[in-house]
């Protein structure tokens, strides 16, 4: 038994001996750097360019090859990146040597550098660690004569470490830096293997550098033409600012040109955002389908952080919370978001939008909002009724501009809109879109205790000198409720229902301001005005008339009879063509001015009594001069900020009344003679009476 061991041995130590003098005699004897020559001239021939500046020399561990000194690459069509490096690697397999079929299976690369200046090269370049890996683990690629025994290429490890790629196109140079790459058991019959690529970009489109880096157990299974992976792990490390970190599981079918991502996770700071999408007609018309969520989170302190600038709001904690949900679709011409939930703090706004990215653009857009507060995101102090109205015409906007004259409809609906204290109910808006032409068919809500509805069709938006016709209504508005809300000062109330048909032409607000061309009435019922009594101001001229005593005590304010009118706008005035009312038996009309640029009217308001007494409660009139008579009242005022109001008989009428009353007393003393006469005569002349009594 002993002696068939020791031939054995014999055997096996004859066999070392071989095999450590022939790699003896390779290392020692052949020189590698002779075969420089026939390599440049090899690669001539395939119309690459080979420059060898380093040397080759071989290397036995940890497994047999040869390392390449500093080298540089290009092919003279430009189908390849221009490529240099310090040093490199290729490894054979020891069992191949020892079945005789030499077989590269790892490559080393340090210090290289790429230059890729078209999208061709860059798919050479990312597919190139995978180009010469095996197909499976019982057959190879590729094969390349060298006399008797083929050299195999089957690369199963890949390292490219401290290098750097360059994508020259167009615009500045973005730049792969400190890159690293390595992969192990690269076998492409689709069973995943590890693959690890980290690297620093700069580009000058970024506010700042990004550290990357990205893991994954790929799969390969080139017979299929299919890449898959269930754990890819992008680290995105931005210089100064929050890690980006992202999972999700990939996979490419090439004969189906789709790809599918899902399970993807992507989070940042406090933010974070879900979703899985799939491409489809990947390589001639992308469609891209998938569905997003983003949870409701504070967005702030990660947008602080990036040196995104917020508005100073009204309110502290507004924009504290903001979610997203939707399905989505997508393609070079449309976009649609299905299912589409957006949160905003407290607001919850749910619908469709379906775009036309391509001319002439289309638009469909469909949203229901629950409660929005817009007093908490003012920003600066404005006029209530310009942000009321400039809030909203405001989901115009964004439509106008982004069908640069195609066709669209927006329907929006909001159960609650507050902005400067004005509480909007049911608030529902529907505009068509054609052209230059805007149609607002229905802007309706319910507010201040009643209803406002309006239409109008704007025409030339997109132009110079827009024009708009318009119609508005309200009806049921409580004037007390005004007050309240928009006008501190206003002292009449009541309840308002209003008409008004008009046209406007001009670029801006101002511009809209001072072409306003409308008219329209209006009622009031149960109309009282504070602070000025109108039936006190009649019986005061009743008392200075008949030489009675003034009353004094007198309600404040006037409960008048209901208001009906109608009116004019011109630009910022408001001329009130006609109005009636009364108090008791005191009728009353009213014509005057209101303007709104200089905050100041002027109400000539006539007064005319039935009967002997103004009312019930009011006072009693003996002067005959007074009753069946008009008798204007003159009122005038502001309604700025230093308000005032201040209403008096009018100056000609109380001298002719006071000349009727002296002229009275003096036919009631001297009756018709001829004295009396002429005493008569004498005063009116003095008093500027130029009547023909006679």
């Amino acid at each position: 038994m002993r002696k068939p061991f020791r031939i054995a041995i014999g055997l096996l130590l004859v066999l070392v001996l071989l095999v450590a003098g022939g790699a003896a005699y390779v290392l020692l004897v052949l020189d590698p750097n002779a075969l420089k020559p026939r390599i440049v001239d090899l690669a001539g021939k395939q119309g690459i360019g080979l420059e060898i500046q380093g040397d080759l020399a071989w290397q036995l561990f940890p497994s047999p090859g040869v390392r390449i000194g500093r080298t540089r690459v290009r092919a003279t069509d430009h189908r390849i990146p221009e490529l240099s490096f310090e040093r490199a690697a290729l490894s054979l397999d020891w069992r191949g040597l020892l079945h005789g079929t030499p077989k590269i299976s790892a490559l080393s690369v340090q210090g290289a550098d790429i230059k890729i200046a078209t999208a061709t090269q860059a798919v050479v370049a990312a597919a190139a660690p995978l180009a010469a890996a095996a197909v499976s683990s019982d057959t190879t690629p590729a094969t390349t004569d060298a006399g008797k025994a083929p050299t195999t290429i089957a690369i199963s490890a890949v390292d490219i470490t401290q290098s750097r790629v360059t994508l020259t196109g167009a615009g500045a140079p973005r730049v792969l830096d400190n890159l690293d790459f390595s992969s192990r058991d690269m076998v492409l019959d689709g069973k995943p293997f590890p693959v690890r690529i980290a690297f620093d970009y700069t580009d000058s489109a970024l506010p700042m550098p990004l550290g990357i880096a990205v893991e994954a157990d790929l799969g390969v299974d080139q017979t299929a033409r299919m890449v898959a992976t269930d754990n890819v792990h992008l680290h995105v490390t931005p210089v100064g600012r929050a890690v980006i970190d992202a999972y999700f599981a990939l996979r490419f079918e090439q004969i189906r040109d789709r790809l599918a991502i899902s399970a993807l996770r992507i989070s940042s700071g406090a933010l974070a955002a879900e979703g899985d999408l799939t491409v489809s007609e990947l390589s001639t018309l992308p469609a891209v389908r998938g569905q997003l969520r983003v949870p409701p989170a504070d967005p702030r302190p990660l947008l602080a952080e990036w040196g995104v600038p917020l508005p100073q709001f009204s309110a502290p904690d507004a924009l504290a919370r903001v979610g997203l949900d939707t399905r989505f679709a997508a393609t070079a011409e449309n976009l649609v978001l299905d299912e589409l939930k957006l949160a905003i703090d407290t607001t919850e706004i749910q619908g469709a939008i379906e775009a036309r990215l391509a001319a002439p653009r289309q638009l469909k857009a469909a949203l229901h909002g629950t409660r929005l507060d817009l007093d908490r995101y003012r920003t600066t102090a404005k006029d209530g009724p310009q942000t009321a109205d400039a809030a909203l015409l405001a989901p115009l906007a964004g439509p106008i501009a982004f069908l640069q004259g195609g066709n669209g409809t927006l329907d929006l609906d909001w159960d609650e809109l507050t902005v400067d204290k004005l509480r909007l109910e049911a608030l529902r808006l529907r505009v068509a879109f054609a052209g230059d032409d805007v149609q607002i068919h229905d802007l309706s809500t319910r507010t201040l205790g009643g209803t406002a509805a309006a239409s109008a069709q704007l025409h030339g938006v997109t132009g110079q000198t827009p024009a708009a016709t318009f119609k508005q209504r309200l009806t049921g508005i409580s004037l007390a409720q005004v007050r309240q809300t928009l006008a501190p000062k206003l002292d009449l109330t009541g309840t308002l229902d209003l008409s008004l048909q008009g046209s406007a032409r001009g670029g801006t607000s101002a511009e809209l301001d001072r072409t306003l061309d409308a008219r329209g009435s209006f009622g009031i019922s149960a109309p009282h005005l504070d602070g000025v009594n109108i039936e006190r101001a009649f019986c005061d001229l009743a008392a200075l008339v008949d030489k009675a005593d003034q009353r004094k005590d007198w309600p404040k304010g006037t409960a008048f009879k209901d208001i009906a009118g109608e009116f004019h706008l011109a630009g910022p005035r408001l001329v009130l063509e006609r109005m009636t009312t009364g108090v008791g038996n005191l009728a009353l009309r009213g014509e005057g001015t209101i303007d709104r640029g200089a905050q100041h009217y002027d109400i000539l308001a006539t007064a005319r009594l039935g009967g002997e007494r103004t009312s019930p409660d009011g006072c009693l009139v003996s002067s005959a001069h007074l009753r069946e008579r008009d008798i204007p009242l003159h009122c005038q005022g502001s309604f700025g900020k230093d308000a005032a109001t201040q209403c008096a008989p009018d100056k000609e009428l109380v001298a002719q009344l006071v000349q009727d009353r002296v002229l009275q007393e003096l036919r009631d003393k001297h009756g018709d003679s001829k004295k009396g006469k002429a005493v008569e005569g004498l005063l009116r002349g003095l008093l500027g009476d130029k009547k023909d009594r006679n």
